[in-house]
């Protein structure tokens, strides 16, 4: 039972093989006396002969005309619509970095007095300082 499911399996893959490249004759000539035999193979070579021809038959989609100068036309909408949040997001940066650059001048500024120096711990309040101390250090 196992070997006629093979092959059967085996002789419509020739089948839909044989509809796109050319057979070995010793094939062909297995695959045409199964055509013989069978109906339901004769049938589905026929099915598949009829769902290629109407394949066929269906043009192309293809795009309208000035389709390209639609699309660009819509994105640059949609970019114009988007521009006012970047803007409000830019200013409210801006503000943001300007603030963080005042602060930074600050205590550079009270360091230099403080120390009389410019050194990276004594800038960032770094120096010396442990997990400990600051856990001692008074809120107030």
């Amino acid at each position: 039972m196992k070997r006629g499911m093979d092959m059967s399996k085996r002789i419509k893959r020739w089948l839909y093989h044989s509809l796109d490249h050319d057979l070995r004759p010793r094939v062909k000539k297995r695959l045409d006396a199964a055509l013989a035999r069978s109906p339901e193979l004769r049938a589905e070579r026929q099915r598949i002969l009829s769902q290629r021809r109407s394949i066929a038959g269906i043009a192309p989609a293809s795009f309208e005309p000035l389709f390209a100068e639609r699309v660009i036309s819509r994105i640059q909408t949609m970019d114009q619509n988007i521009d006012p949040f970047y803007e409000a997001l830019k200013s409210a940066f801006r503000k943001f970095a300007f603030a963080g650059a005042i602060l930074v001048i600050l205590l550079l500024s009270y360091n230099l007095v403080k120390e009389n120096s410019l050194n990276s711990e004594e800038i960032f309040f770094t120096a010396d300082t442990t997990f400990e101390n600051m856990l001692r250090l008074p809120l107030l």
